[in-house]
């Protein structure tokens, strides 16, 4: 008999949840590098100091730039005035009202970049961005293991000592998930060897539409890839007894919390 996870419904199974795996992992990645990010810029703006100095205008040019709030940003002409500081060096500041020639007093960043007014710290929206974005990078990182804990429990499927259960089928209805149509079956356990599921259970069945055989006629034989406990989904493969067209479904007796 060839194992469950040669059967093609089961690689397909698998296939579909290694892309929503990855598809996850890339969102993962872009969401630490956002919270990095916008972490430090948020801290940096609350802890940066600034002090004054008094600089003389010796030209001015004009340059595209970033303005705005970060909910309000776009690019715009603005003048930028070229000065010289008291120790003689350069530098630039951006500014509508110094005239070339007139000395002003400006604020210079530890960094050395030179503001007409002092940058204000850093506000509660800065501080609120940063933390969403963070939270969202931790539900995806929960996302994650969806997936790749049912591909770990098809990769146990190759154990030949697996739990069993025998289950009729009573009853089919086809559900809508977004654009999905999924399978939702109602059965009855005739035998098995999950303890918190003894024979005689009422027992549903979730499967995707296009990886469920056309053939269902008979008792299914269901392996146990992955059960937690009764509060928990389990994830099977089945087949009708006696046959090798394996395919993969989220089992659940009907107390249990749809995982």
């Amino acid at each position: 008999m060839a194992t469950p996870t040669q059967a093609p419904l089961v690689k397909k199974y698998v296939r579909h949840q290694v892309k929503l795996f990855l598809g996850f992992l890339l969102a993962f990645a872009v969401g630490v590098v956002g919270t990095v990010f916008f972490a430090s810029t948020t801290i940096s703006k609350a802890t940066a100091s600034f002090e004054t100095v008094t600089v003389t205008a010796t030209g001015e040019h004009e340059t595209s730039q970033t303005v705005g709030s970060r909910r309000n940003r776009h690019i715009e002409q603005v003048r930028i005035v070229e000065v010289t500081l008291p120790d003689g060096s350069e530098g630039e500041v951006r500014s509508d009202t110094i005239k070339v020639g007139e000395t002003a007093t400006v604020y210079r960043s530890e960094e050395g970049r030179l503001f007409e007014e002092e940058p204000e710290g850093a506000g509660v929206f800065d501080w609120i961005f940063a933390a969403v974005v963070a939270i969202i990078t931790l539900i995806l990182l929960a996302a994650m293991t969806g997936p790749l804990s049912k591909i770990r429990a098809v990769r146990r499927l190759r154990d030949g000592n697996r739990p069993t259960l025998l289950i009729h089928i009573t009853g089919v209805e086809n559900r809508t998930a977004g654009k999905k149509i999924k399978h939702h079956f109602t059965a009855i356990v005739r035998e098995s060897t999950v303890d918190f599921i003894p024979a005689g259970s009422p027992f549903e069945l979730d499967a995707t539409a296009g990886t469920v055989p056309q053939n269902l006629n008979g008792p299914l034989r269901a392996l146990v890839g992955a059960a937690k406990g009764p509060e928990f989904a389990l994830v099977l493969a089945l087949a009708v007894e006696g046959t090798d067209e394996w395919w993969m479904a989220h089992g659940q007796t009907p107390s249990a919390p749809t995982a």
